[in-house]
């Protein structure tokens, strides 16, 4: 899931990242994608100075996965 995350923010930044620090992960609960196969990630991105600072949430139906917190660096 935070591959996912990762990916998006490239997605986002036009370029490669490289986590630089996770503030704060937390798993909520278990996806497992032949039950669950469409998923719902939000991302909140500010960019200062080449690093990223991304909060996301990500969702099944009405089940919270994960909130993550943390900071991508451009490589």
């Amino acid at each position: 899931m935070m591959q996912i995350i990762k990916e998006l923010a490239e997605k986002w930044a036009e370029c490669s990242l490289v986590l630089k620090k996770a503030r704060n992960v937390k798993f909520m609960a278990i996806i497992n994608p032949d039950n669950h196969p469409n998923i719902q990630v939000e991302l909140d991105v500010e960019e200062e100075d080449g690093l990223l600072s991304v909060r996301s949430t990500t969702s099944f139906e009405d089940t919270m996965a994960l909130k993550f917190s943390g900071v991508f660096q451009k490589v």
